[in-house]
C-alpha cells in the first residue's frame, strides 16, 4: 500500500488516516533508531530525477546493502524492510 492508497482510502477517515501514517512513521523511526544504536550507520538519497538510493553501511567501511526506489515511500519500505531483517538477526 503506498502513501497515496492511504491518503486516498475513502473507508477511512481522516482520523483514521492520520493515525494509520502516524503509527507507521513512529515504528519506522523506532527502527532507525535501534539500527543506530548498533552503529550501523544508513541513508536515504536522492539525485534530481534519478530516483531514491537506499543503503545500509557507509563510504568510509563499505555497504553491506544498497538498492534503489522511484519513489520516497518505496525507498522507506525497502529500508524498514532491511532494518527489520538485520534486527531479527541480533
Amino acid at each position: 500500500m503506498s502513501w497515496d492508497d492511504i491518503w486516498n482510502d475513502k473507508s477511512l477517515s481522516c482520523d483514521q488516516t492520520k493515525e494509520c501514517a502516524e503509527k507507521y512513521i513512529k515504528y519506522f523511526l523506532k527502527d532507525m533508531e535501534d539500527l543506530y544504536k548498533l552503529e550501523t550507520n544508513f541513508k536515504i538519497s536522492c539525485f534530481w530525477d534519478g530516483g531514491f538510493g537506499v543503503s545500509i553501511g557507509d563510504d568510509m567501511n563499505g555497504y553491506t546493502w544498497q538498492d534503489s526506489a522511484d519513489t520516497l515511500f518505496e525507498a522507506i519500505i525497502l529500508l524498514k524492510n532491511k532494518i527489520q531483517e538485520l534486527l531479527n538477526k541480533q
